[in-house]
């Protein structure tokens, strides 16, 4: 799995009239306003490469076969990723 060091370094490749710096600080923007939005329970669609969604996981009781001991794990927002055509 490539790191944010490594997709700076393949766009780096390609836009080497920019400064490694400029492109790094360009990740992170698009990085940042990705989370950003999935914060704020929106939906973040990149044409071509996929769509991020947030999806609420219910609040769920478990039992640990071990101690027989009831557990609580409570409501959650999970992120999800679905590939866009030219991935499938």
């Amino acid at each position: 799995m490539p790191l944010k060091t490594d997709i700076v370094r393949y766009m780096h490749k390609d836009l080497s009239y920019h400064y490694r710096q400029d492109i790094k600080d360009c990740v992170d923007i698009i990085v940042k306003s990705i989370s950003d939005c999935l914060k704020g329970g929106g939906r973040v669609e990149i044409r071509g490469f996929g769509v991020f969604k947030t999806n609420r996981q219910r609040p769920r009781r478990f039992k640990n076969p071990k101690t027989n001991k009831l557990h609580y794990v409570p409501e959650k927002k999970r992120i999800i990723f679905k590939a866009g055509a030219n991935f499938k």
